[in-house]
């Protein structure tokens, strides 16, 4: 009876263990990196655990990655992006272009040079000319700078105006970089 008993233990299949929390861990490395790394480390605790460590280690090399690219992004971007806005001193230009009108009836200069603005206030973070327009009736101003790419007349032009709040030309930037990114 032994035998018997044995032999029909044996003829069963045998039931593979799974560590599910292994899989999804897994998984998840490869799209949600930081979560997928996380469940791999807490499934590291039950056998079998062979997903559970592919998963920490992916997830672990993905969540690397991902804090490299935001690290990129707002460290590295977020520098440039200050440069330019140390770049321009709107208050400054504004206010010599503003000195200039108020003793001339009120009209803007036809460029910057006659203005008395200094040389470094002409030239945006990229060390290239602004483009100063002024209106037709000499009320207004615009400066343009070709920004990024260095042409005129495109989306990451930055463009500012006479009359613009400290929150306007930070507008002003930021959809320039917004016109610069959708580029790329």
């Amino acid at each position: 009876m032994n035998d018997q008993a044995s032999q029909s233990w044996s003829d069963q299949p045998q039931q593979t263990q799974s560590n599910t929390l292994g899989i999804v861990g897994f998984v998840l490395a490869f799209c949600v990196s930081p979560l997928g790394l996380i469940l791999s480390l807490v499934a590291l605790a039950k056998p079998p655990r062979g997903f559970a460590i592919a998963g920490t280690v992916i997830g672990l090399i993905g969540t690397v990655l991902w804090a490299l690219f935001l690290m990129a992004m707002f460290v590295g971007g977020g520098a440039m992006f200050k440069g330019v806005e140390l770049g321009f001193d709107h208050a400054a230009v504004d206010g010599q272009l503003k000195s200039y009108a108020s003793s001339h009836d009120g009209e803007f200069p036809t460029d910057l040079v006659t203005a008395g603005v200094p040389e470094g206030a002409r030239k945006d973070p990229w060390d290239r000319e602004y483009a100063y327009t002024r209106s037709e009736d000499g009320k207004s101003w615009t400066l343009t700078s070709a920004s990024f790419d260095g042409q005129f007349g495109t989306g990451d032009d930055i463009v500012f105006r006479s009359g613009m709040s400290q929150s306007d030309v930070s507008d002003a930037i930021g959809k320039a970089m917004q016109g610069h990114f959708n580029k790329s």
